[in-house]
């Protein structure tokens, strides 16, 4: 183990960064959360695979209104004959497309379009309702 002046131990290897760290595994990493591949661009900062491949193939930067659309909807297949320029309107129209609101449920006491369909009331009359059942409203929330 490497002690540090102080002799203290020092903990990696001496801050080396990214090429220069042999744990260095090439700064292609999966997000977890996404599903979408992240490429280093330098220091901690990550960028998506599939939008630097578009700003390459149309050799400029992505504007702040654009998006990409995987074709065959898998978000790690980044090759350019997948990949979709789209405006961000577009692309959310796209994948929300034939999705509806809810239904509103009409209050089984008043007729309001604004009841929750476990309850079939209003919030108004559903308070009355709860202070019946229970003594006071203010319990419950």
């Amino acid at each position: 183990m490497e002690r540090d002046k102080q002799g203290r131990f020092v903990k990696g290897h001496n801050g080396l960064k990214m090429e220069k760290n042999p744990t260095w595994k090439g700064g292609r990493i999966i997000d977890k959360g996404s599903g979408y591949v992240r490429i280093a661009i330098g220091g901690k900062r990550y960028k998506t695979e599939h939008r630097i491949i578009m700003e390459q193939h149309l050799v400029r930067k992505l504007k702040p209104d654009e998006d990409i659309h995987h074709i065959d909807g898998n978000r790690q297949n980044n090759k350019i004959d997948n990949l979709q320029l789209m405006s961000k309107s577009d692309h959310t129209s796209l994948h929300h497309k034939g999705s509806t609101k809810p239904k509103p449920y009409k209050c089984k006491v008043c007729g309001v379009l604004t009841a929750s369909k476990k309850h079939k009331m209003c919030r108004k009359h559903y308070k009355q309702w709860w202070q019946k059942q229970n003594g006071s409203y203010k319990k419950f929330m």
